[in-house]
């Protein structure tokens, strides 16, 4: 979106100053607009080549650092580099976020464990089980994905955190024995912090910090949790920041 921004506002100034040059040229000129205009155009190129030179380097070196913005480097304490793809997270993330709200409507509890933590994962159980208990359900549909952005990310030991922002709209309620309980069918528009963790695999598990045996192992034998492959990152915390009706 912004190398669109910055390429329209400098085809705008072209044009302007193209536009400029018809106007200062008709004012001692009898042509007609028509040829005006093509007259006005071929001595902006030939007496202000260099000026479209300069703007297209401007733009060249504009574009490049946008695109070299899209890649964070991920900084550990002992200063290993880690390239990471911005454009392949934020799909990804939000194509889990969507099954996350399917697999919570749908009490589907082994597809709402696939990319949360276990932390996570125990805090919807205990609310799901009181939603089923009180024969309720939680309907989440059309939801359509407004904005992501990552706000921060951080490498610290043997984890690495990634806290971003989506902005969804969709709708959201409660029924229970197909009424409407809480909520409308108007749909809304909420913004979550959500938080991302990668555990860097070794020897120790790390929620309990007991021994592995193996590294092909994933899952531990002494607190049952699992044990997620080094490349993954699994949100542990999604919190909502802003919400309102539309």
């Amino acid at each position: 979106m912004k190398k669109r921004k910055i390429i329209l506002l400098l085809l705008f100034i072209i044009l302007f100053r193209v536009i400029e040059f018809t106007y200062l040229l008709g004012l001692n000129s009898q042509e007609k607009v028509c040829e005006r205009f093509i007259t006005c155009l071929m001595t902006f190129i030939l007496y202000s080549f260099p000026y479209i030179i300069c703007i297209g380097l401007i733009l060249i070196i504009i574009l490049l650092l946008l695109s070299k913005n899209n890649e964070f480097i991920i900084t550990s304490d002992n200063k290993q580099e880690e390239n990471f793809d911005e454009d392949l997270f934020i799909i990804k993330k939000i194509y889990e976020f969507i099954q996350l709200q399917e697999a919570w409507m749908n009490f589907d509890y082994d597809k709402l464990h696939e990319n949360i933590t276990d932390e996570l994962y125990n805090q919807y159980k205990m609310q799901l089980e009181t939603l089923k208990t009180k024969k309720q359900k939680n309907i989440i549909k059309d939801i359509h994905p407004l904005d992501y952005r990552i706000i921060s990310i951080d490498k610290q030991n043997n984890r690495t955190s990634i806290k971003a922002e989506l902005l969804v709209r969709m709708k959201d309620y409660i029924t229970q024995e197909g009424k409407i309980i809480r909520g409308t069918l108007e749909p809304i528009t909420v913004k979550y912090i959500l938080s991302y963790l990668k555990e860097h695999k070794t020897n120790k598990c790390p929620n309990c910090n007991g021994k592995l045996e193996e590294k092909s192992q994933n899952k531990c034998k002494y607190c049952g949790s699992i044990i997620r492959n080094t490349n993954d990152f699994v949100l542990c915390k999604k919190e909502i920041s802003g919400r309102k009706n539309i």
